[in-house]
């Protein structure tokens, strides 16, 4: 257990637990690596459709949430949050919607579990390269 110790006046010492942070570090790099691996099929499917790289650019400034980018990579449109769990399933397992909210909760303040560290950054990576192959960000 990790705690902070506070001194107090005259000579009393008081431990307060501190949470852990890897429950919130972990999840939260790895959203990031998600995050780029959407804005990157995003990109790739924009080029490919032939879209005006502004219009792409201010649909990426307004997609302020996660699920807006993974919605504009995977269906070129922002709006369609409510299909990207499916999307996923469909795409890479359902380990990977199950990742893709373990990142999301890593946010949150009770943090996300992770047994396994490294299976769970295996896990990311492996999404993340799937979701970055231009093959399948074109739909």
């Amino acid at each position: 257990m990790q705690g902070e110790v506070l001194a107090r006046v005259p000579s009393r010492v008081k431990v307060h637990p501190v949470t852990d942070p890897v429950p919130h570090v972990l999840p939260s790099l790895c959203r990031i690596a998600l995050e780029n691996a959407f804005l990157e099929a995003a990109w790739i499917r924009h080029h490919r459709a032939g879209g005006p790289e502004h219009a792409l650019q201010a649909a990426v400034t307004g997609a302020d949430k996660l699920m807006k980018v993974a919605a504009l990579a995977l269906f070129g449109d922002a709006r369609r949050t409510g299909d990207v769990y499916r999307e996923l399933r469909t795409r890479c397992g359902q380990h990977a919607v199950d990742t893709l909210k373990r990142c999301q909760d890593g946010a949150h303040a009770e943090g996300a579990r992770i047994t396994d560290p490294h299976r769970f950054v295996d896990l990311v990576d492996t999404m993340a390269q799937k979701i970055r192959k231009p093959e399948e960000a074109v739909r």
